[in-house]
């Protein structure tokens, strides 16, 4: 985190640079003033800080930064990373209570558009999910960005999956051998289910 002088002319750290105001203490974009709590931090010249009169907070508050993203084996995750995965098995854990919730998305969400004029056959668009702003599909949890803001919570990436049926396999099997049902104290998962064929999980 960073603190920085507004009136001074806008030092230039590149997309997704995060600044914290004076006077305010508001986390802000160096590129979108308006556009408060940003997804990460990339600052890198330490001499262009020291120029702007910018002052250094301790390490330890980045958390504030970083604690928006999703990790996966304790590193930040891009979308660059997923190979030929096309979702992926999470844990959300809540940051005060330590309780967690086991789910599934996908990177890219397909639509079915009617046929241009004189055509048959249905158009299909794909675009990239909401993945990167997903909590999950629990209302509690929804509820509870709602009221206590993302930075609530700790998003990690437990697996990537290649298919539909291995994202159902495997957050199947997560959910099962943590026996989120019988643990509502360490669980906000309510539901578990799935019907899943053999075909749909081994790689041929």
């Amino acid at each position: 985190m960073i603190l920085v002088n507004l009136d001074m002319p806008k030092p230039d750290f590149g997309d997704g640079s995060v600044v914290q105001h004076m006077t305010t203490g508001m986390l802000i974009k160096v590129d979108m003033i308006s556009n408060p709590f940003p997804n990460s931090l990339k600052t890198k010249d330490i001499e262009t800080l020291k120029a702007y009169n910018l002052l250094l907070l301790p390490i330890f508050m980045l958390d504030a930064i970083n604690r928006f993203m999703w990790l996966y084996d304790d590193k930040e995750f891009q979308l660059e990373d997923r190979g030929d995965a096309i979702g992926f098995v999470y844990e959300i854990r809540d940051r005060i209570n330590n309780m967690r919730y086991i789910g599934k998305k996908n990177f890219y969400s397909t639509r079915r558009l009617q046929p241009l004029k004189g055509q048959k056959r249905k158009r299909k668009v794909v675009k990239e999910s909401d993945w990167q702003d997903y909590f999950g599909s629990s209302d509690e949890v929804k509820m509870l960005v709602e009221e206590s803001g993302r930075e609530r919570f700790e998003r990690r990436i437990l697996r990537l999956c290649d298919s539909k049926g291995e994202m159902s396999y495997w957050e199947m099997w997560y959910q099962m051998t943590n026996h989120v049902l019988l643990r509502p104290d360490r669980y906000y998962n309510a539901f578990v289910g799935g019907k899943i064929h053999r075909k749909h999980v081994l790689k041929k």
